[in-house]
């Protein structure tokens, strides 16, 4: 007798979440959805012109970088680099080889 009223208590609980949950779900249904607007904002536009560069304070270090020793086996036939930042001078520090960097500072 102990099982079947702990079985038919819990059906019903269940049966309670499950009509809780139908009528949510109904009405949330039934509810029409307002969304509000998205604020906006505007400005007029007009050209403007920018400076060039910019100047500021701070360091910069590689995450990755490799040293290229004169005493390795081969030859060095040329060096690549994808930035050069000319006020460096490094074009000058590697002037025995060809230099190919196609950004150029």
């Amino acid at each position: 007798m102990k099982t079947f009223l702990t079985i038919l208590g819990l059906v019903a609980l269940i049966g309670v979440i499950i009509l809780i949950k139908v009528i949510q779900i109904s009405t949330l249904i039934h509810t029409k959805a307002v969304v509000p607007p998205e604020p906006v904002s505007t400005i007029q536009v007009a050209e403007q012109t920018w400076q060039r560069s910019l100047t500021s304070v701070g360091s910069v270090s590689p995450v990755q970088g490799v040293t290229v020793p004169a005493e390795l086996d081969g030859k060095i036939v040329e060096i690549e680099f994808l930035i050069e930042l000319g006020f460096l001078k490094g074009r000058a520090k590697l002037a025995r080889w060809p230099v190919f960097a196609p950004i150029v500072y």
